[in-house]
């Protein structure tokens, strides 16, 4: 989609057929019917009516989705919706920039690199005033278009610009009055294929561009950033670019969904002195939960399996904080690499799943399969960590005919480098 396409798509004309197509069931295989008709009774271009069919799309999803609370008037597209943190992250998120804004006693202005179609420049705009920068000059017209749907025009101005050249000198030509902050940054994980990218270096722009925007002898000189980055950062590539900052993983009622990287002043959302490098947070609900190795991270011993076997929820996994939580809960290791704890009772901790231990063995698919036939499984879940099964084929493998017991869970892993099967049910 180019800009012309945006700019026809967000128009009184444009914005009318897209509301009409969303009331409607769009298949996939009628997709290209929709676009003769549109073209057609409409008299568009074969850009426009592209244009129209996929805010169409991407509004539906993002309806269904449940990620913004007023999507039925928003313009997205399935790229940029994919990569758009929900309105629970982005409120969350907004307290500590809100926090630090306070602290500074003046109009927070913030910068929003990379802002896409807007969702987290739009979710600040209650902090400050928010420029959103971008090279993308559709998804602009798109964010241009969601301030005014939300009534958030007056707060929001979209820049099309390479933020990798952005200087203080460029931000005060835009507003002399404006003392820039406060930034966030989101930059581009996909490659021009669309698959992830893991490296942070290969991101777009790279990670360390923004070393030039925290230095205290480069522009532009924010006291405050915050970064999104894949749950999967390397904690190791971060040490090598020689950025010091606190590593914060998100996960939504217990999704991963991810990671965000604060640096200076919002670092330390309570304006502790603690110096937090890991921070596990998970909203479930109302309920927000956080752990983090402000007071280090406590010894695990690891033990043989008890009665329980405890999965973590994912944030805790991959902040690597399960320790914290296996102090918490009184439970132990049951090997240094793998992040299942164990204990003789279960654990009502809302952070962990739990699962009672019916019987172990050494991996076997001839007696996992015995086993399980003799219990008669009406129903069977297989999870891993630590091994290198393919849940999907060990089912089919087992060739299990379904029984009128009850539901279970096969939990591949390993013990002291053991390759071990679990069977359990899930509490």
């Amino acid at each position: 989609m180019d800009k012309e396409q945006a700019l026809f798509a967000v128009s009184e004309q444009g914005s009318a057929l897209i509301e009409k197509l969303v009331l409607q069931e769009l298949k996939e295989f009628e997709h290209l019917k929709v676009l003769t008709t549109l073209r057609k009774s409409n008299k568009l271009s074969a850009g426009e009516a592209a244009a129209v069919l996929e805010i169409a799309l991407a509004r539906q999803k993002a309806i269904k989705s449940g990620k913004f609370i007023q999507a039925a008037k928003m313009f997205f597209t399935r790229d940029a919706l994919e990569q758009a943190s929900g309105e629970k992250i982005t409120a969350h998120r907004r307290k500590r920039f809100q926090t630090l804004a306070d602290s500074l006693g003046e109009d927070a202005a913030i910068v929003d690199f990379c802002c896409g179609i807007g969702g987290d420049s739009l979710a600040l705009c209650p902090v400050g005033q928010v420029t959103g920068i971008d090279l993308n000059e559709a998804r602009l017209v798109l964010a241009k278009a969601n301030a005014e749907a939300l009534g958030l025009s007056e707060r929001f101005e979209a820049v099309c610009a390479n933020v990798s050249q952005v200087t203080s000198a460029n931000l005060n030509h835009l507003h002399p009055d404006r003392n820039y902050q406060l930034a966030f940054f989101d930059p581009g994980r996909r490659d021009e294929q669309g698959k992830r990218i893991f490296k942070a270096e290969a991101y777009q722009p790279p990670l360390s561009t923004l070393k030039n925007w925290l230095s205290k002898d480069g522009p532009p000189h924010l006291k405050g950033l915050a970064v999104k980055v894949a749950p999967g950062i390397d904690y190791d590539e971060l040490k090598q670019l020689g950025l010091d900052c606190e590593v914060e993983i998100i996960s939504e009622n217990g999704d991963v969904k991810e990671a965000v990287l604060w640096f200076a002043g919002l670092r330390n959302p309570e304006g502790t002195l603690s110096n937090v490098t890991r921070r596990a947070t998970l909203l479930n609900g109302n309920t927000h939960i956080s752990y983090d190795d402000s007071k280090g991270i406590p010894k695990l011993d690891c033990q043989k399996p008890r009665r329980y076997l405890h999965e973590p929820d994912g944030a805790i996994i991959r902040a690597g904080l399960v320790e914290c939580l296996g102090a918490e809960i009184q439970a132990f290791k049951i090997d240094n690499e793998i992040a299942y704890l164990t204990s003789d009772s279960i654990s009502n901790s809302p952070c962990a799943r739990s699962f009672e231990i019916i019987s172990s063995l050494p991996f076997s698919l001839k007696k996992i399969k015995e086993e399980l036939q003799l219990l008669n499984a009406r129903h069977l879940t297989v999870k891993k960590r630590g091994s290198p099964i393919v849940p999907e084929e060990f089912i089919k493998s087992l060739a299990l005919k379904k029984g009128d017991g009850e539901d279970l869970t096969v939990i591949l892993t390993r013990v002291k480098n053991e390759h071990t099967a679990f069977i359990t049910r899930a509490i």
